[in-house]
Protein backbone atom coordinates (compact mmCIF):
# COMPACT_ATOMS: atom_id res chain seq x y z
CA UNK A 1 0.00 0.00 0.00
CA UNK A 2 1.31 3.72 -1.05
CA UNK A 3 -0.14 5.45 1.87
CA UNK A 4 -2.32 7.72 -1.16
CA UNK A 5 -5.26 5.27 -0.13
CA UNK A 6 -5.51 6.01 3.40
CA UNK A 7 -5.71 10.00 2.60
CA UNK A 8 -9.46 11.84 3.28
CA UNK A 9 -11.07 12.55 0.20
CA UNK A 10 -11.24 16.39 1.30
CA UNK A 11 -7.39 15.92 0.73
CA UNK A 12 -7.46 14.18 -2.99
CA UNK A 13 -6.60 16.52 -5.38
CA UNK A 14 -7.10 16.81 -9.68
CA UNK A 15 -5.55 15.61 -12.18
CA UNK A 16 -7.71 16.77 -15.59
CA UNK A 17 -7.18 14.44 -18.58
CA UNK A 18 -8.55 15.73 -22.14
CA UNK A 19 -8.89 11.96 -23.13
CA UNK A 20 -7.58 12.61 -26.46
CA UNK A 21 -4.05 12.46 -26.01
CA UNK A 22 -1.24 12.34 -23.32
CA UNK A 23 -2.04 15.63 -22.07
CA UNK A 24 -3.01 15.95 -18.81
CA UNK A 25 -2.71 18.44 -15.72
CA UNK A 26 -2.62 18.27 -12.00
CA UNK A 27 -4.34 20.98 -9.98
CA UNK A 28 -3.40 21.12 -6.22
CA UNK A 29 -7.02 21.81 -4.73
CA UNK A 30 -9.76 19.61 -3.99
CA UNK A 31 -12.56 18.66 -6.84
CA UNK A 32 -15.03 20.97 -5.34
CA UNK A 33 -12.83 23.92 -5.29
CA UNK A 34 -11.58 22.59 -8.69
CA UNK A 35 -15.01 22.86 -10.69
CA UNK A 36 -15.88 26.50 -8.83
CA UNK A 37 -12.94 28.08 -9.78
CA UNK A 38 -13.07 26.21 -13.65
CA UNK A 39 -16.62 27.85 -13.40
CA UNK A 40 -15.71 31.43 -12.58
CA UNK A 41 -12.58 32.00 -14.16
CA UNK A 42 -10.34 31.65 -11.21
CA UNK A 43 -8.44 28.57 -12.14
CA UNK A 44 -7.56 27.75 -15.93
CA UNK A 45 -7.13 24.86 -17.91
CA UNK A 46 -6.06 23.93 -21.23
CA UNK A 47 -7.79 20.56 -20.69
CA UNK A 48 -11.27 22.68 -20.18
CA UNK A 49 -10.38 25.38 -22.57
CA UNK A 50 -13.88 26.44 -22.92
CA UNK A 51 -14.46 27.43 -19.46
CA UNK A 52 -15.18 30.36 -18.64
CA UNK A 53 -18.47 30.72 -20.03
CA UNK A 54 -20.67 33.40 -20.71
CA UNK A 55 -23.57 31.28 -19.75
CA UNK A 56 -23.74 27.69 -17.64
CA UNK A 57 -26.76 25.11 -18.63
CA UNK A 58 -27.78 22.17 -17.11
CA UNK A 59 -28.60 19.36 -19.47
CA UNK A 60 -30.36 16.28 -18.48
CA UNK A 61 -29.32 13.03 -19.98
CA UNK A 62 -32.54 12.69 -20.83
CA UNK A 63 -31.87 15.34 -23.26
CA UNK A 64 -28.86 14.44 -24.48
CA UNK A 65 -30.27 10.53 -25.18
Amino acid sequence: MDGRTEWKPEEWTVMADAGRGPEGEHHPVPCARFVLSALTGEIRSGVLSALPADAHEFEPNSDTL
